[in-house]
């Protein structure tokens, strides 16, 4: 639905205010409704799991703020910062989520080189990008070998020398081939410092677009306002 640079500024416009959180005493209505934002669009790309996990850590969030936010005790306070910090950070982590996930990477290249990064930032961020997905590939053919075992999350608080062992072990393991062979891809698709290379993505920015980035513009003009008024 929209173009990567779109998402990068919904992402840092999100995480920014969120994290601040002043917008949920000047503009309340506003702060809930970009809370819920990024969910909704998680539904829209039918990431219905992870929309579900997300929404309900934000519940238990504001549960343990609102039910220990007059505690005395340390237990109460640490509760209280740990509350606050999920329902202030998870939104942007969301967006960042629905930001990379839905981001070929032909499209994240071309979207990077319209604005103009040089290449000596675009190729790492390329590669991280690649080795992070990969990694997410192996480390769920990880979890199904542990099944097969009959090693869940609640073997950890059993036996949790043996859980680290088959879950760890062999990610460490994998993770080191997999940055040699992302690193041996970009090679071989012409990431190359000043070497011009061609693509068949055909991003751009469309309306719907530029009314995103106009809407993320108003949403931090209030945000600063609110906060130096």
């Amino acid at each position: 639905m929209f173009d990567f640079r779109t998402k990068l500024i919904m992402t840092v416009t999100l995480s920014t205010v969120c994290i601040s959180g002043n917008l949920e005493y000047t503009a309340p209505l506003l702060a809930y409704s970009l809370v819920v934002f990024p969910f909704v669009l998680l539904l829209e790309k039918k990431k219905y799991k992870m929309c579900i996990k997300g929404l309900l850590a934000i519940v238990i969030s504001i549960f343990l703020t609102k039910n220990f936010e007059e505690g005395m005790g340390i237990l109460s306070l640490i509760t209280l910062i740990l509350g606050s910090i999920i329902r202030r950070m998870l939104p942007g982590i969301m967006m960042g989520y629905y930001a990379i996930s839905t981001t070929t990477m032909s499209d994240l290249v071309a979207a990077l080189k319209a604005w103009h990064f040089p290449d000596e930032l675009i190729i790492p961020i390329a590669v991280m990008f690649r080795f992070f997905y990969s990694l997410q590939i192996d480390l769920q053919f990880i979890n199904y070998g542990m099944k097969m075992y009959g090693i869940t999350i609640s073997n950890f608080f059993k036996d949790p020398i043996r859980y680290f062992e088959f879950k760890v072990v062999p990610l460490f393991m994998v993770a080191s081939k997999t940055a040699d062979d992302v690193s041996i891809s970009a090679m071989s698709r012409g990431l190359v410092v000043g070497k011009e290379r061609t693509s068949i993505s055909n991003t751009r920015l469309k309306i719907i677009d530029y009314l995103m980035i106009l809407g993320c513009g108003v949403v931090f003009v209030i945000f600063v306002r609110g906060r130096y008024a």
